[in-house]
């Protein structure tokens, strides 16, 4: 069986850990970081990474500018974006930045994984 590895990058630990829980029942290998350089270096150092959850308000960098910084990532990985906020993406920028899902916080358990297993499986057929 093929391992499944997430990175999740938000500044609030609250939330973080209940994510990172949250996909560790379903054995997904969970990195977690608090904030987007954190993040960016467990990125470059989990090459195997498919999966990436940014927050998008983070002080310091945030979850806009981490898209930018992995735009042409090498490897294939899909980039779900959370936020507490209304503001949304425009539908270009979104594309742009290759966003595979949005979702809102506080996120319900089963809109979580749905979507995370719902980027899991497109990745096997990109």
């Amino acid at each position: 069986m093929e391992t499944k590895k997430i990175l999740v990058i938000d500044d609030h630990d609250d939330h973080r850990n209940a994510v990172q829980y949250l996909l560790k029942k379903e054995n997904i290998d969970v990195l977690t970081a608090r904030n987007g350089k954190t993040g960016l270096k467990l990125l470059k150092q989990h090459k195997d990474t498919q999966v990436i959850i940014v927050d998008i308000k983070m002080p310091d960098m945030s979850g806009i500018e981490v898209l930018k910084k992995i735009k042409d990532h090498p490897h294939p990985l899909r980039r779900i974006v959370l936020t507490a906020y209304d503001g949304k993406l425009p539908v270009e920028e979104a594309e742009e930045l290759k966003v595979f899902a949005f979702l809102n916080k506080p996120v319900e358990k089963h809109s979580l994984l749905f979507t995370v297993k719902s980027a899991f499986n497109g990745l096997k057929k990109d």
